[in-house]
């Protein structure tokens, strides 16, 4: 994720099947679905693109993430003086020069799309290995999930507020024709200003593409936010960004997601079929949701017409939402901690 927080690397996460490395985070493995064990041995100077100057310009500092597609840096402009996040694809990705272009004509799609709640790519190039990369704004504050892992939950007034900035976001990128398929807390940044940012736009869409066109290896989105036409490998629109953003509002509440198991088919099984738990009802939740429970349980709902047609509808119905609840301090998160 292109954040400072995340300049100060957690470890890491292995395959035992294919033996990637991946974020400490992650679950399964994009590449064989394999549950992922920690990888103690991991070190982030290991990185043969730590000290390189990508394209004359950008010294690359740290690594600061990575998934399925890509690794993320911290970079300095040599010229400019200015620090940018830089994402590049993973070399097991780079040998389909498919995969390569898409790659860099999704962010140019991305780019196009102007919101301040939306991580902004401004450049990119190719490494001399022919690795494509591209270049974000370097975003201050926390991500979501990192602040769910200090909270456990947030109260509901703050989960509306976050909820509705990241819906006023996606609805930009969908007026854009742009969906973004991969929405989960790790892909939510909460400036210290209060503000929320979407990051990794026009990344799941290149590799969903690939996957449905038969390319099994490539990961196309995150079991546990997935929404089940999705996770049923069918096409998606829209309406699985409202699904995820479900979940994500879910675990928000909750401190926990609606479904789990101890294998990735056993989530994909869980988001086709099974039926989430009220909110209200998880283990820990004290606080009366209202209606607040009714907009998430649309969200969740397995067909796609029945869940909010729109971005706008669901934004509505969370004001509404919050207009129902008592009096109670939002919880703004300080991200200085």
């Amino acid at each position: 994720m292109p954040s400072t927080e995340a300049s100060r690397p957690k470890g890491a996460t292995r395959c035992p099947r294919c033996g990637q490395a991946f974020a400490a985070d992650g679950r399964f493995c994009p590449f064989d679905a394999a549950p992922l064990l920690r990888a103690e041995d991991w070190a982030a100077s290991d990185d043969p693109l730590l000290g390189a100057v990508l394209d004359r310009r950008y010294e690359v500092e740290a690594l600061i993430g990575q998934g399925g597609v890509g690794r993320v840096y911290r970079a300095r402009h040599r010229e400019l003086g200015r620090w940018f996040a830089i994402k590049v694809l993973r070399r097991e990705l780079s040998d389909d020069p498919e995969i390569r272009q898409r790659f860099l004509r999704e962010a140019e799609t991305a780019s196009s799309v102007v919101h301040p709640g939306i991580v902004q790519i401004i450049d990119w190039g190719y490494l001399p290995d022919g690795r494509p990369f591209f270049v974000m704004e370097l975003l201050e504050g926390s991500s979501l999930r990192n602040v769910l892992e200090r909270r456990g939950r947030l109260p509901p007034a703050r989960a509306i507020d976050i909820a509705r900035r990241i819906a006023e976001a996606l609805a930009a990128a969908h007026r854009a024709g742009i969906v973004h398929r991969d929405l989960k807390p790790d892909n939510v940044q909460l400036a210290p200003d209060g503000g929320v940012k979407l990051l990794d736009f026009g990344l799941a869409i290149a590799v969903d593409s690939l996957a449905q066109q038969g390319r099994s290896s490539v990961a196309f989105g995150t079991p546990h936010y997935m929404s089940p036409e999705q996770a049923a490998g069918d096409p998606v629109d829209g309406r699985a960004d409202v699904y995820a953003l479900g979940v994500v509002l879910y675990e928000m509440l909750t401190g926990r997601v609606p479904f789990d198991a101890p294998t990735q088919a056993g989530v994909l099984g869980q988001q086709r079929a099974a039926e989430p738990l009220p909110p209200s009802r998880a283990p820990g939740v004290t606080t009366p949701l209202g209606e607040l429970e009714v907009v998430v349980l649309r969200c969740l709902a397995k067909h796609p017409d029945e869940r909010f047609r729109s971005l706008g509808e669901l934004v509505s119905a969370l004001e509404a939402a919050r207009l129902g609840l008592a009096d109670e301090p939002s919880g703004e998160e300080s991200t200085s901690d």
